[in-house]
């Protein structure tokens, strides 16, 4: 059985745990599907996890943290050679700074795809170098 390489975009978890639409459906169906491998970077936890902490929303964080600490799931280490990376690709696709760290991990990881619920006018979808996809685009006809 062959399983996906997939890089998930913060906002991913974020809509999963949320599980209040169809999007988070959507955002738990790919977290969930037995045939990904889940590739998430330090950049992500960095990004959810202490604000959950912070605000007190122990379960909000604990439920990324299950994920992060889940077999199927591999964390990508801190990696400065990806964050020089990041630059010329923020430069290249006009990208904010967490998105291009982001797409530069994704990148090096080598993965099958990146996910995230941008819609298809964000600049992730100018990048070349890695498939793009959407939760709210593409993916929906691929979990049914």
């Amino acid at each position: 059985m062959t399983t996906k390489r997939s890089y998930i975009d913060a906002s991913v978890f974020i809509s999963a745990f949320r599980g209040d639409s169809e999007t988070s459906l959507r955002a738990s169906l790919v977290l969930d599907d037995a045939q990904r491998t889940i590739m998430v970077s330090e950049a992500v936890r960095l990004e959810i996890v202490p604000k959950a902490v912070y605000n007190k929303r122990s379960e909000e964080a604990g439920y990324y943290n299950s994920i992060f600490n889940s077999p199927t799931t591999e964390l990508l280490d801190w990696d400065p050679e990806v964050l020089r990376n990041a630059y010329p690709l923020a430069e290249k696709y006009g990208l904010s700074a967490l998105d291009a760290i982001h797409v530069a991990y994704a990148i090096k990881a080598q993965v099958d795809e990146f996910i995230t619920c941008e819609r298809a006018t964000s600049p992730l979808f100018r990048v070349q170098e890695i498939p793009v996809r959407s939760i709210l685009i593409d993916l929906t006809s691929e979990q049914t």
